[in-house]
């Protein structure tokens, strides 16, 4: 089983552990220009592509056949004519959904708050405002031991930046499921544009900075209550 919103990295230890395929032959196929042509698919990395669901392989599987079987999934599901359907009505190509999607899955690990997230970040986009995601500058720095993001990283001057660079980001930040897919695909429809952790594994919503504010006041309070802050 690979959990959904799984970065390449770790997707590759997922499978030396679990099949014994070399995890640094993944990660060169996962950027190898000729592989990822074979697979009829024009980007500089193979993330954000690969489906991640419950597989059988055989134990002698190699890397190749695993990532194309991935691939080949993802390929599944956005060939469905409603999805196709959809993307048309959004203007959307399937990179532009599978990158909202792999923000949409990094920010949350509860399904049913999906599309209301997906909803601020479309608000965000039709608007013009900065997506100012968290996970964009996470992924920026997922090499360091910790990966906690402090002030100093939203600094950090690459096109993955979105509190730096307007729109979305240039490619997938992780290995999105067909939940946040869907997510990115149906957005909820409201006028949340911010939206914070509330301590709970939840988020709250706000419309506006000052609600916004009040919202981090409120984490920040809860934090202290759980002596990390």
């Amino acid at each position: 089983t690979i959990p959904e919103g799984i970065w390449q990295n770790e997707l590759a230890k997922l499978l030396e552990e679990n099949l014994g395929i070399d995890s640094a032959k993944v990660m060169e196929l996962s950027k190898s220009k000729s592989f990822i042509n074979s697979l009829g698919l024009d980007t500089d990395n193979l993330e954000g592509y690969l489906l991640p669901e419950s597989y059988y392989f055989y134990s002698n599987s190699t890397a190749e056949e695993v990532l194309r079987r991935l691939k080949k999934e993802m390929d599944k599901f956005f060939d469905d004519p409603k999805i196709q359907k959809r993307m048309q009505e959004l203007k959307m190509t399937k990179k532009q959904v599978l990158i909202l999607a792999s923000i949409i899955d990094a920010e949350s690990n509860y399904v049913p708050e999906f599309k209301r997230i997906s909803g601020v970040y479309h608000n965000r986009l039709k608007r013009g405002m900065l997506l100012q995601a968290d996970p964009t500058v996470q992924y920026l720095i997922r090499e360091r031991k910790n990966k906690k993001v402090y002030y100093k990283d939203l600094d950090i001057d690459s096109k993955f930046n979105t509190y730096k660079y307007a729109g979305l980001p240039p490619a997938p930040i992780n290995n999105p499921g067909k939940d946040a897919i869907l997510a990115a695909l149906y957005p909820e429809k409201h006028n949340y544009l911010y939206f914070v952790a509330n301590g709970l594994g939840q988020h709250n919503f706000s419309s506006n900075q000052f609600e916004h504010m009040e919202n981090i006041a409120r984490y920040r309070k809860w934090l202290k209550g759980q002596n990390q802050y």
